[in-house]
């Protein structure tokens, strides 16, 4: 039986190519969604984040210099950590693992809790005096993908609850 004849007959169920084509047309929208996720990211990391009595930081300047925080200040180490959960989260969700939800639900969560924390630790302690679009635009691509994600598990639940 055809497409046509299919459709015409109103059992698109009966053609089993359906539904998996139409998982690969979601699959490849989802691997599109995501690289909106990290050109977000990548913007984010040019713009400024943050400003402080002497200057306003950009993201590129967080990221290289976020291991530092190690040494001197564990909260803003792990606040730090939430990039690399973004990209785990994003290597789980380009090998279909549901794991991406989770590591993308814990940078989320770090991310957010940054705008809590109220000073960063140079060689003195310099209080922050407010949040710029770079440091919105890096939550916001978390935040994305974390939708992104729990959208394309909820997807590929329904899908094989459909072909079961």
């Amino acid at each position: 039986m055809s497409q046509i004849q299919t459709a015409v007959s109103g059992s698109l169920r009966t053609d089993p190519m359906i539904p998996k084509r139409k998982m690969e047309h979601r699959k490849q929208i989802f691997k599109i969604l995501h690289m909106i996720c990290v050109i977000i990211y990548l913007s984010s990391c040019f713009l400024p984040c943050y400003s402080t009595e002497h200057e306003k930081v950009k993201g590129y300047v967080c990221l290289l210099g976020g291991w530092y925080f190690f040494i001197v200040d564990i909260w803003l180490f792990l606040i730090w950590c939430s990039n690399i959960l973004f990209f785990c989260s994003i290597l789980a969700a380009i090998k279909y693992s549901p794991k991406c939800v989770w590591f993308s639900l814990i940078s989320v969560v770090s991310s957010i809790s940054m705008l809590f924390h109220r000073y960063i630790v140079y060689d003195i302690i310099v209080p922050i005096l407010s949040f710029h679009i770079g440091y919105y635009l890096w939550c916001a691509s978390f935040l994305l993908h974390l939708v992104i994600c729990i959208f394309r598990m909820l997807t590929e639940m329904k899908y094989n609850n459909v072909t079961e």
